[in-house]
């Protein structure tokens, strides 16, 4: 004979219950004259009702307020997205797909001038951070209190735990293995609140939020959009005890078959950048461009760039370095107007749109062919001299 349930047990469906003389409610009914539990749940008594009080599981959303720790998964010019692991004070529980992700924006980061979040943050660091705004656009922050920040990050280089340091100003993390160092928002539980540098009351004071960025730092902060923490390139920094991954060694020598150009090259290593001198075409001083001049085309300073750019020149300026590239194209042997004035063609003189023929406007051969596929003068037939309407 199966136990029988009292008050304040855990009961699931078919459960016998010991109801005596009270009432049923909720969650339990008579079975052959036995009480048994139709729910799940804690059996309870409430004003001479015996109930069961359904045990609900709501889903493990996210919410505004919520502390949550996170991993750094993608990191955009201003917005870093972390993957939510876990939500602090609800347990090991499983987060729906549309609350597994959170953006943190730049300036939620640290309490200091941030031109991208890569410059505090790297992928795969662990954090601790606050949701600040609901789903469906879920968004959090780090900024506010030593609580929240990078809780763990490993050494782009060769993998190793960072440890924070205070030897050099904003620079708060070093790798122990390498020669990596650089700047996290730190909390302070990093690295589990251990390895405390000498005369640091907290980890999170090497933050220095509020604080100007020191000139040794100031150099590494990406600038004027450019991300250099998403290059591998940028990201190793070489030591004495490991070499360079193959991705790096491949990239630098991609980079140094193309002579230093093209995206990452001047800064992955590549050799510096091939300049051409010049003679500007419009005051006439010595200067050098990236690129290999063509006879007849403007090539200026930067000065007189930035004058003609901003509608500074003069009529009189612009008119003698006219003269100038007409020059430059009579030594080079380019006719006034291009090769031969090919207006649009694959061919021809004064083609304007076929692909044969003297003066031809549309057709395919003959010459003066305005239209038609043969015949001089032909203005709309198909053979035949001034051939206006008939086909023969």
């Amino acid at each position: 004979m199966s136990k029988t349930a009292s008050v304040g047990e855990f009961v699931v469906p078919g459960s016998r219950i010991a109801a005596g003389e009270h009432e049923l409610g909720i969650g339990l009914m008579q079975v052959d004259g036995d009480t048994v539990a139709t729910a799940t749940g804690e059996l309870t008594l409430e004003a001479g009702q015996m109930m069961v009080n359904v045990a609900t599981s709501t889903p493990n959303d996210p919410k505004k307020d919520d502390v949550f720790i996170g991993q750094v998964t993608r990191l955009n010019p201003k917005v870093a997205t972390v993957e939510i692991l876990s939500i602090e004070g609800r347990g090991n529980r499983t987060i729906p797909a549309e609350g597994l992700f959170c953006e943190i924006f730049v300036s939620e980061i640290v309490d200091r001038f941030l031109p991208s979040p890569g410059d505090s943050m790297r992928l795969r660091d662990i954090i601790r951070a606050k949701v600040i705004e609901d789903p469906p656009r879920l968004r959090g922050s780090t900024k506010d209190g030593g609580k929240f920040g990078v809780l763990a990050a490993l050494c782009p280089a060769c993998g190793l735990v960072l440890q924070p340091s205070n030897a050099i100003p904003d620079i708060n993390v070093v790798c122990s293995r390498c020669d990596y160092k650089g700047f996290r928002a730190l909390s302070d539980d990093f690295a589990a609140g251990d390895n405390l540098p000498d005369n640091v009351d907290s980890i999170s004071s090497l933050n220095r939020s509020g604080a100007r960025w020191s000139d040794e730092v100031m150099g590494l902060l990406s600038q004027e959009g450019e991300r250099p923490y998403l290059s591998p390139l940028a990201d190793h920094r070489r030591g004495t005890q490991h070499e360079p991954p193959r991705e790096v060694q491949r990239q630098r020598s991609r980079s140094s078959n193309r002579g230093g150009g093209g995206r990452g090259g001047g800064r992955g290593g590549g050799g510096p950048r091939k300049m051409w001198k010049i003679k500007c075409t419009f005051c006439g001083v010595d200067a050098e461009i990236p690129f290999d001049p063509t006879p007849g085309r403007p090539c200026r300073c930067r000065d007189c760039m930035d004058k003609v750019k901003n509608g500074n020149a003069t009529r009189d300026e612009l008119t003698a370095e006219r003269k100038v590239l007409e020059e430059q194209r009579k030594k080079a042997g380019i006719k006034p107007g291009g090769g031969g004035g090919n207006r649009g063609g694959r061919g021809g003189r004064d083609n304007r749109g076929g692909r044969g023929g003297q003066d031809n406007r549309g057709g395919r051969g003959g010459q003066d062919n305005r239209g038609g596929r043969g015949g001089r003068d032909n203005r709309g037939g198909q053979g035949g001299r001034d051939n206006r309407s008939r086909k023969d």
